[in-house]
């Protein structure tokens, strides 16, 4: 290619002063260690899965041989004596990097000695390349240009950027990548330069750029621009950036694998795939741990011998996962990546991937989906990283939880032990519509918190757009909140948390504190300190603004007139008086949720709880993943029934056992409705009953729904409930028990210590009551 001879001039025209300085590195005193050794050190960890332990190594590699050998720290002996190894390439040992050395994943995590630190480290930079929208067709010219360059692809993705700041970038997708090496910010910066002036790459220049006005890339003008920048693409921890663009749609997958990738073949295999016809629609580069290697494989163990290798190779370096389009799904695709050893495809089929880039069937270039089946599967696992706290051992328990939804089944890998937990099994109790963070989800009768995403994939595609609001009903419009849960249902919005609560006059202002300068201030305070609201937490995508639709304008005749279907303009009265109110932001939503649920210690305001003449019922779990809140509470309210107090919570299967203690033993379903109360969210109601429980027990009817639609068929069990178990709600059955119950589900107690599940001690009222403590510890901590 005639740019691959610009980029050699280019290099020839770079700086010499740095290359100087480093061939005088003999001079120092280092020289003679170097010239007796040229070893080079460092310090690498071992996860080793059998043993669920981390091992720590120092690695000695010699470039005069290619020879290895390595010692461990902790025993203080040599672990592997030295001996010659060629799947070993000097181009890989940087530090951050994942090297295999004898089926032993090690990670570098820091040079072992000055020398190794001054020959491979002192002039290692990272930067951040972005391959603009205009030159993404040329992606594999540019992978060839970079490898020309002596430089490093150590993170790649293809992505699209919608803020408005990155204007030029935002027309389509770009490609962003990190790159390492000597002197890698000024390397790149020049060559985009050179682009850019010289004469003999101005033909490149025209291939690259559309407009002729734009360079076809961005660079890190320093080494501190570079770190921000490649945070913004590539963060540290806990997010990870701007999504790829996978469509999952009339795609296959392909995997660059990690030997192609390390000689360079990269840019080769992008060109060869583009010439065929085919359009890369999502590019990663990404690691892959033995564990996940043998999972992805796992369709071919004993199927095919080279098994074991193909897992070593996959999770030997870095891979490149593409997404291509192929409308003829995977045929056509297939035949250009040829038979699977590339010997026979350089006989059979010449022109192939495998023919042209493979070496043999282990390290034969790329792979790609095998069965039309595969290619959504191949990508379209969810995972979560989840906590169990298991009350026998006392003991919190980490796993990774996988989800596919291709057929709803799961499986579990245990994070401690390094080894699958659960076999991959299907389970139908779990709703796709539930896997979100801070959420609870029982699989196999255990309560698992989802506490972050597991992946890259999963967090794009289920967290990328999901967002949490503040809905609060104000005085004028409880008396509705069924019929707002049914259209929050209906809007495909999600209900996690939920209150009812008295605001003071103190604590109405401090919510309006950012209005205290306006005019409606004085009202908007005293009206929603008048009465009781319903402060809600919702969850979905664009929950901001999608809620805020929902309300309609702010004043109720502006409503009624451009939004007629709103909220507000159905139920408003004027500006004040308005129905509800939802956050301006995403950040206006953190800091209200916080002022009504709050992270730290400490429940906010109050629900609104009186235990007088009032009995209890629980909205059961089921009945709300099945989105039949609104139903119920409108049911209740059309029987002529008032909802003093009304609040969600979670229940864990100590305290649901505590709370259904009264039927172990006596009905053959107490398993059952224990496991269905801790099965997710549950909603408490405070119902006036000034005719104690009976009264609304024959609203609820017999506790089987079919009983109930046979003899009471407006009951809300014959109405909502499907079985026994799941038949809708629960409600107080003994008179003495009415006041116990309230206070176990709407209560408050002291706030919990991490992970403690045991209740705080509080005085005992009578024999009954005790059996509720813990059950009472347990509701009251997300009050």
């Amino acid at each position: 290619m005639e740019l691959m001879g610009d980029a050699a001039m280019a290099r020839r025209e770079a700086p010499q002063s740095a290359r100087a300085q480093s061939g005088s590195f003999g001079k120092s005193s280092h020289s003679l260690a170097a010239a007796r050794e040229e070893r080079y050190a460092f310090l690498t960890e071992w996860y080793d899965p059998t043993a669920a332990l981390m091992w720590s190594f120092q690695l000695f590699y010699y470039p005069k041989d290619g020879s290895v050998e390595m010692f461990d720290v902790k025993k203080h002996q040599k672990f592997l004596k030295r001996v010659k190894y060629d799947d070993l390439d000097p181009k890989d040992l940087y530090i951050g990097n994942r090297v295999n050395v004898l089926s032993r994943q090690l990670n570098l995590i820091d040079y072992g000695d000055e020398y190794t630190a001054n020959k491979l480290g002192g002039k290692k930079e990272r930067t951040l390349a972005v391959i603009k929208p205009d030159a993404i067709i040329k992606i594999g010219d540019l992978f060839e240009l970079i490898h020309a360059f002596d430089l490093i692809v150590t993170k790649a993705k293809m992505t699209t950027l919608t803020r408005n700041s990155v204007h030029l970038l935002s027309s389509g997708p770009v490609v962003a990548m990190e790159l390492m090496g000597d002197d890698a910010v000024s390397v790149w910066k020049k060559f985009l330069e050179y682009v850019e002036s010289t004469d003999a790459l101005r033909e490149a220049r025209a291939q690259f750029v559309m407009d002729g006005t734009e360079s076809f890339g961005h660079g890190s003008v320093s080494l501190a621009a570079a770190a921000k920048e490649l945070q913004f693409f590539f963060p540290a921890k806990n997010d990870y950036g701007p999504p790829n663009t996978a469509t999952f749609t009339d795609s296959t997958c392909c995997i660059i694998k990690p030997h192609a990738i390390a000689e360079g073949l990269t840019g080769k295999i992008l060109n060869t795939i583009s010439e065929a016809g085919f359009e890369i629609l999502a590019l990663q580069m990404f690691n892959m741990d033995r564990a996940n290697a043998e999972e992805f494989f796992q369709v071919y163990k004993g199927v095919v011998p080279e098994y074991p290798g193909m897992v070593n190779e996959l999770c030997s370096g870095a891979c490149m996962a593409l997404e291509i389009l192929d409308t003829n799904q995977e045929q056509s695709f297939r035949d250009l990546c040829g038979p699977a050893d590339p010997e026979i495809s350089r006989l059979l089929r010449p022109n192939t991937l495998r023919a042209l880039f493979g070496k043999d069937k282990l390290k034969n270039a790329v792979h790609c989906t095998d069965l039309p089946e595969d290619r959504v599967l191949e990508e379209e696992r969810y995972a979560f990283l989840t906590e169990w706290f298991d009350p026998i051992a006392a003991v919190l328990r980490c796993f990774q939880l996988f989800y596919y939804p291709n057929d709803g089944s799961v499986e579990m890998f245990d994070m401690k032990k390094q080894q699958k937990f659960l076999k991959r099994i299907k389970y139908d109790d779990l709703d796709p519509k539930d896997l979100f963070i801070g959420n609870r989800v029982k699989v196999f009768s255990r309560q698992l918190n989802l506490v972050d995403y597991g992946d890259e994939y999963t967090a794009n595609k289920l967290g990328s757009k999901k967002e949490r609001t503040l809905a609060l009903i104000k005085p004028d419009a409880v008396t509705k909140i069924g019929e707002v849960l049914e259209k929050i249902y209906a809007s495909n919005l999600i209900v996690t948390k939920a209150k009812m609560t008295k605001l003071t006059w103190s604590q109405a202002a401090d919510f309006y504190a950012e209005h205290q300068s306006k005019p409606f201030f004085n009202n908007s305070v005293h009206f929603l300190s008048s009465g009781p609201v319903v402060a809600m937490e919702l969850m979905g995508d664009e929950a901001v603004s999608a809620w805020k639709k929902f309300l309609g304008p702010a004043e109720s005749s502006g409503a009624q007139r451009e939004a007629p279907q709103s909220a507000r303009a159905q139920f408003g009265t004027d500006g004040i008086r308005n129905f509800g109110h939802g956050s301006d932001s995403l950040a206006a939503a953190a800091r209200e949720l916080e002022f009504f649920f709050p992270s730290t210690i400490g429940y906010g305001p109050p629900n609104t709880a009186t235990y007088t003449d009032s009995t209890c019922c629980i909205i059961k779990p089921h009945a709300i993943a099945e989105g039949l809140t609104g139903k119920i509470l409108n049911t209740i309210s059309e029987a002529g029934f008032e909802i003093l107090a009304l609040q969600m919570f979670n229940m864990d299967r100590a305290n649901a056992e505590e709370f259904f203690e009264v039927y172990k033993g006596v009905v053959p379903e107490y398993n059952g409705m224990v496991n269905e109360l801790c099965s997710g969210a549950c909603m408490a109601l405070e119902i006036l009953d000034t005719d104690q429980e009976q009264s609304f027990r024959d609203l609820c009817g017999p506790a089987d729904p079919e009983v109930s639609r046979l003899l009471r068929p407006n009951t809300l069990r014959a109405l909502f409930g499907k079985d026994k178990v799941k038949n809708a709600v629960h409600c107080t059955d003994l008179p003495e028990d009415r006041v116990l119950e309230v206070g176990a589900t709407l209560g408050h107690v002291m706030p919990p210590q991490e992970h403690t599940y045991a209740a705080p001690l509080i005085p005992h009222l009578y024999n009954r009551l005790e059996q509720n403590l813990v059950c009472e510890a347990a509701l009251r901590r997300v009050s």
